[in-house]
């Protein structure tokens, strides 16, 4: 059908005028009727269509319209150019939902349960017999003096090879079908009362740390440092997973006071500096840490809520230390998200972006341990960061000495940094000393250089997005739009 709505500014007469389609237009209007609309209409207005609502499912097609003011009539509409009718009804598939599926329901519910009830008898008899206990002669008269074998099963998460209790075989117990070896450094009973695992998580003694030695490492090994702040009475800060990277046996002492005391500066100064900037972001926080694969700082930090944690590291190492992160019971925090990004990748830029991270969100950079190869490494990483980090976030770490060898330290970065739009402090360990109350030993000559950088330019994404609102507002001429930008 067609419409014709006509409206008289003079007489506030309105004129409704209906024809079938293809048809002139009547002389005669459908619908007249007089109201003042002068209270409704403003000078600036859009005009639309809408549909009468109810409960009764209809659809509402306009195939085409024509406007005209002032007194003029609206030009005819091209009958040649209208499109055509679209398919009113439900198809063959809507028709098959409707009539069949309401069947299929009634059938599919009852033999559902009755699958799911066969299951669940399947299990609980496996269970039962998978766990059934004989009890010999002798045990009928002096009663049971074992081992039950579903606490020892619960007790090694299924007699797994990573929660072997020990590493001398001490006894074979035989349990009906299954011959099982356990391997104890120490075998009694009351001692299994506690899983596994929690013979893991015992605070290991300064004394014994100090004899510990990590492996193809050398001997200021970081993850010692880690330890022995643990350990001692007054830390900087608490690692409680460090020491699980740690072999039980070394052949030699070790005397790294004074590089422990800079390497825990260093992470003190990072991890409050982390947790300080995140708790100020409101709503999505994104941390990116560059580590050697073996960062604590995911598990033992106090992260705040939305926060996602990125860790760009060797590929290797991280899966080893991720296994005996989680034997010791190390977890992320429940309203955290974490993500691995292999350092060998080469695209860190993409590998980022591919697992969630937003340039036109604030972020946290921090780098400890991430081990460069030369000075043209860490320019590729930093221009990566640049590219990434959305204006005013920050970039915390420390360099190593092998590329810092600058006889003006302080220009060097500065202008490194600056190229990549960073403004750049260098920290001195004298200086957190002092704000933390700690005494340093004479004057080390300590391999990294610490510092904290700000980003003064935007990011790729930022930019991208300012870009596509400039185009918008000079294709639709948006002067209002132009001066707000």
């Amino acid at each position: 059908m067609q419409v014709w709505v006509d409206y008289d500014d003079r007489t506030n007469q309105i004129d409704v005028t209906m024809a079938p389609f293809g048809e002139v237009k009547p002389r005669k209007p459908l619908v007249s009727v007089v109201r003042d609309l002068s209270s409704v209409f403003l000078q600036d207005m859009y005009l639309g269509f809408s549909s009468a609502t109810g409960y009764v499912l209809s659809e509402h097609f306009v195939f085409g319209w024509s406007f005209m003011v002032k007194g003029k009539t609206a030009p005819p509409l091209t009958l040649s150019k209208i499109p055509k009718f679209p398919r009113v009804g439900p198809t063959r598939l809507q028709r098959f939902y409707k009539n069949r599926m309401p069947l299929f329901s009634l059938l599919l519910i009852p033999l559902l349960f009755v699958v799911l009830l066969i299951f669940l008898v399947r299990f609980i008899v496996r269970r039962r017999r998978k766990f059934a206990e004989e009890l010999e002669d002798w045990e009928t008269e002096f009663g049971k003096n074992r081992l039950r074998f579903k606490d020892l099963y619960y007790a090694t998460k299924g007699f797994k090879d990573k929660d072997l209790l020990g590493s001398e075989v001490l006894a074979s117990s035989s349990f009906k079908k299954s011959a099982i070896s356990l391997r104890m450094q120490s075998l009694c009973a009351p001692s299994l009362h506690f899983p596994a695992t929690a013979l893991r998580r015992c605070r290991i003694p300064t004394s014994a740390v100090r004899s510990l030695r990590a492996e193809l490492r050398e001997e200021n090994d970081h993850l010692i440092q880690s330890a022995l702040d643990s350990a001692s009475l007054q830390p900087l800060f608490i690692d409680p997973y460090a020491a699980c990277f740690l072999p039980p046996y070394t052949k030699k002492e070790l005397d790294i006071h004074e590089q422990q005391q800079h390497y825990c500066l260093a992470t003190k100064f990072i991890d409050d500096k982390l947790l300080d900037i995140a708790k100020r972001i409101d709503g999505l926080k994104q941390v990116v840490l560059f580590t050697d694969g073996m960062d604590t700082r995911p598990y033992r930090l106090n992260w705040p809520t939305s926060t996602m944690i990125f860790d760009v590291s060797p590929e290797k190492v991280f899966e080893i230390a991720s296994e005996k992160l989680q034997g010791v019971g190390a977890r992320i925090p429940k309203s955290c998200l974490f993500f691995h990004i292999p350092v060998e990748s080469g695209n860190i830029e993409q590998r980022l972006r591919s697992k969630g991270f937003s340039g036109n969100r604030p972020s946290i950079w921090a780098m400890q341990g991430l081990p460069y190869e030369s000075q043209s490494g860490f320019e590729a990483i930093l221009s990566a960061i640049s590219s990434l980090a959305m204006n005013e976030c920050y970039l915390i770490g420390e360099l190593p000495a092998n590329i810092t060898l600058q006889s003006d330290l302080s220009k060097w970065m500065e202008k490194l940094f600056m190229s990549n739009g960073f403004r750049v402090k260098v920290v001195s360990y004298e200086e957190i000393a002092a704000s933390l109350g700690v005494a340093l030993p004479s004057p080390v000559n300590h391999d990294t250089v610490l510092f904290i950088a700000q980003q003064l330019k935007f990011s790729d994404d930022q930019m991208e997005k300012w870009r596509q609102e400039f185009q918008r507002v000079e294709e639709d001429g948006d002067e209002q739009g132009f001066e707000e930008l």
